[in-house]
């Protein structure tokens, strides 16, 4: 009876040891398994994450040229049928053309939030979905605040620029921004970067002209690429490093005013926000000063090639086309393409009368 009883544990014995070699080699199987398959689905998400991020270029590409056409199509319908008459069809034809396309593209991509250590950003990773989720939250947030009057955001396709009445003064200086002056003729850009001239003297502090830390604004910041080349790009230390756009909503169109001149100088930015009834994006009874105007306005803008260098670039860029734009080609004739860009005051023709014989 003994023999067959230590033959018994010796059989348990080894069925143990069995089931423990077993176990081990599974758990090491699995190991090499799971260390071959991450690395293989790292591949595969690397692989996808490039070819997303060249479909982001393109689609990046594509809305600035969808914005400028959008431009050069409200501006010469406001020339030929008129302003309001180019704000109803503008408003009634095009303006939902980007919305639905960004959500087929932001459902594609998926969403993604960053760390919240930044505040009035919900989204800032660099990433395509990252551009797509912040332009799908601006439009929402801009269709949720039209009705009650509230700040509203930017576009999703960019700003409309028909010429930045609003932006440079009229023949007699001043910047009232009314709608009105819609073809108002441009005065030619400077730009002043905080170095003085050596043949002038140093201009006074202007109240953004003081240092501070980083303090965000109510707007979103912005990539560098929906505003270079369009609207004038100018720091404002007041609020920490980095550069700044101006935008101001009138509220009939979803496409907000900008400003192609510096916002500050002659005071432009001031008396369009002081004066501008019309505006429906900020309470129009309330006086405001610089501090107010970028913190409730400014965007900053953000960019991997956001430098000194990149901001003068941009800004005589605009300069140039704007002193283009102002320069006909002939005595009698302008040239198209700045008439459906920037729009032209109605062209002159000089006539001679005829001589009679008597």
């Amino acid at each position: 009876m003994a023999p067959l009883l230590n033959m018994a544990k010796q059989d348990i014995d080894l069925d143990e040891d069995l089931a423990g070699d077993i176990n081990l080699h599974r758990l090491r199987h699995l190991s090499v398994l799971r260390e071959l398959m991450t690395t293989k689905l790292q591949q595969e998400c690397d692989a996808h994450e490039k070819e997303m991020s060249k479909a982001w270029e393109t689609i990046q590409s594509s809305s600035a040229l969808f914005q400028k056409r959008k431009t050069n199509m409200f501006t010469t319908l406001a020339r030929i049928e008129g302003e309001d008459r180019a704000r109803e069809v503008f408003g009634a034809n095009l303006e939902d053309v980007a919305p639905p396309t960004l959500r087929a593209i932001a459902a594609f991509f998926g969403c993604k939030s960053r760390s919240p250590d930044k505040s009035n950003n919900d989204l800032f990773l660099p990433t395509p979905t990252t551009s797509v989720t912040e332009s799908m939250r601006k439009f929402e947030t801009r269709e949720s605040a039209s009705a009650a009057g509230t700040l509203s955001l930017e576009n999703s396709a960019g700003p409309i620029s028909v010429g930045g009445n609003h932006d440079v003064p009229a023949k007699s200086g001043s910047a009232n921004g009314a709608p009105s002056k819609f073809y108002a003729k441009r005065s030619r850009v400077q730009f002043d970067f905080g170095t003085p001239s050596k043949n002038k003297k140093a201009k006074p502090t202007s109240p953004g002209d003081r240092e501070s830390t980083l303090i965000p604004t109510k707007k979103p910041d912005i990539d560098s690429w929906e505003v270079e080349g369009s609207e004038y790009i100018f720091r404002y230390p007041a609020f920490g490093p980095g550069y700044f756009v101006l935008r101001c909503d009138l509220g009939s169109i979803s496409t907000p005013h900008t400003f192609t001149a510096h916002p500050f100088e002659g005071n432009l930015a001031v008396e369009h926000f002081n004066n501008c009834k019309t505006c429906k994006g900020h309470d129009t009874t309330r006086q405001y000063q610089p501090d107010d105007i970028v913190s409730l306005h400014g965007h900053r803008v953000r960019g991997e090639n956001v430098n000194e260098e990149w901001v003068r670039a941009a800004n005589t860029r605009l300069s140039a086309d704007i002193s283009k734009s102002a320069t006909p080609k002939s005595k009698n004739r302008q040239s198209l393409e700045i008439v459906c860009r920037f729009g032209a005051p109605d062209l002159q023709y000089e006539t001679t009368p005829r001589s009679t014989s008597t």
